[in-house]
């Protein structure tokens, strides 16, 4: 069973997330924004993060760079409603593995989750 870590400043994105990966078997932890998702990801250990780009306290750009700096094998993709490809090729170029678009669609989120995640799903 896949750990997930969703990182969004958003309840009702969490819920809804969670609520799917719920569907898929994973065991979901939460945090609203890049600050709080580093305590979490230390404690939780998660095997993937999902991590918004534009959030409060500390933005998903500003979390990746950190996480990757103390954690470089880190599974993380991106959530973005945002079309800015600058941005995305950043999180792509420190390390992210991949990024959903908001809204998200179930059937890409499970491919690209398994994709990354293989047998954990």
């Amino acid at each position: 069973m896949a750990r997930i870590l969703i990182v969004d400043d958003a309840e009702l994105v969490r819920m809804k997330l969670k609520e799917m990966l719920h569907q898929m078997n994973c065991d979901v932890c939460e945090a609203e924004n890049g600050e709080v998702a580093l305590d979490v990801y230390e404690v939780e250990s998660p095997n993937l993060v999902i991590c918004d780009i534009n959030m409060p306290v500390m933005d998903g750009v500003t979390f990746l760079r950190e996480l990757m700096a103390q954690h470089p094998d880190a599974l993380v993709v991106m959530l973005s409603s945002t079309d800015d490809q600058e941005i995305l090729m950043q999180c792509l170029l420190l390390g992210a593995q991949a990024y959903l678009r908001k809204p998200f669609d179930p059937e890409t989120t499970y491919n690209t989750l398994h994709d990354i995640l293989g047998s954990l799903l």
